[in-house]
């Protein structure tokens, strides 16, 4: 079984940048507690998205 990022590679490099960005809109966000809050979900996105892109799909050949 090969991992499902191997049937559309751009489509998921697009949701891993997408998820990405509130970690690099957090440095713009104020009080101090809040910009934490922002990088936490925006590192909780990345990681789902990783594990989403690394599942092992069957092969439908």
């Amino acid at each position: 079984m090969r991992p499902m990022f191997t049937t559309s590679p751009g489509e998921y490099l697009f949701a891993l940048l997408m998820a990405a960005s509130p970690i690099v809109g957090s440095i713009w966000v104020d009080p101090a507690v809040t910009k934490w809050i922002v990088f936490g979900v925006g590192c909780a996105m990345v990681l789902v998205t990783l594990a989403v892109a690394l599942r092992p799909v069957k092969s439908t050949q």
